[in-house]
């Protein structure tokens, strides 16, 4: 993903843990999960951006995403925060989890019943 996709997503992610009472985490992936957070409040954001930067990698798997949902017991459900351009996955996920599409991606078509979200293009302009 761009910068400005991860900016994107990263708002987003605040805005949901915003309204959320659970915990919740926050990694880096591409084929493999690295660099886990726990997020409680804003600042938790901007020390994993100060931490691990803004960068994607690409090649990214969504497989390594649900094994970690699939077998972590902390884990009750996930959202996946990416710009679209990711295979589908070749494993079953065991918990429930939705896609969020950055604004400038590319919906996925899984074929499956994984809820799927574009984040609207006109979203974050004042």
């Amino acid at each position: 993903m761009s910068e400005q996709d991860i900016l994107e997503s990263l708002t987003e992610l605040y805005n949901i843990r915003k309204v959320l009472t659970g915990s919740m985490d926050v990694c880096s992936l591409d084929t493999k999960v690295y660099n886990v957070a726990e997020i409680k409040q804003k600042e938790d954001i901007n020390r994993f951006v100060q931490k691990n930067g803004l960068r994607g990698g690409g090649g990214t798997s969504v497989d390594p995403f649900i094994e970690e949902l699939n077998n972590n017991p902390k884990y009750s459900c996930g959202i996946y925060l990416t710009d679209g351009f990711v295979d589908k996955p070749r494993i079953r996920a065991r918990k429930p989890y939705i896609v969020l599409i950055t604004s400038r991606g590319s919906k996925v078509n899984w074929g499956t019943n994984v809820p799927v979200v574009k984040i609207p293009n006109d979203y974050f302009k004042k």
